[in-house]
């Protein structure tokens, strides 16, 4: 699979197992607490974030070129309230990299988690499952030139 530099992404959600790609495409994404919105009125929790190109990651690394971001849009709808642990939407100048996104379906309701590294969570209460991803912007080099690296 030949992957492009301007190849951008626009993908929905609406299962777990949709979710399960939009989190794997997410890994590793970099933003600023700025970028995170809840728009009460209208049930909507969106954040940018500078995605880690994973689908064009081989591709990339093999030709020995640095892995790609782009700059994308996360969106969620049908949020009931949005809680966090470790910091606040409020808090614009904290950076946050993006781990996991998973949903839980519970007795009293269900929740989308955002999982972040250093022990930092939002939890979204959600009525449905509904979640958008679109890239915004052409892919560009990684700044660290690096591929993530997580310890076990």
């Amino acid at each position: 699979m030949t992957m492009t530099k301007n190849k951008k992404l626009k993908l929905f959600a609406e299962t777990i197992k949709d979710l399960k790609v939009i989190s794997t495409l997410c890994q590793d994404s970099v933003g600023v607490t700025s970028n995170m919105k809840w728009h009460r009125k209208d049930k909507i929790f969106s954040m940018i974030i500078n995605r880690m190109m994973w689908e064009a990651t081989q591709e990339n690394i093999s030709n020995g070129d640095s892995p790609l971001r782009s700059q994308s849009i996360l969106l969620f709808r049908w949020i009931n309230s949005v809680k966090s642990r470790g910091f606040s939407p409020k808090d614009g100048s904290k950076y946050f990299s993006l781990l996991n996104i998973s949903y839980d379906e519970l007795k009293s309701s269900n929740q989308v988690r955002l999982i972040f590294s250093v022990g930092l969570e939002i939890i979204l209460e959600v009525e449905y499952l509904e979640v958008f991803l679109q890239d915004i912007s052409n892919a560009y080099p990684s700044k660290t030139e690096k591929l993530p690296r997580h310890e076990i």
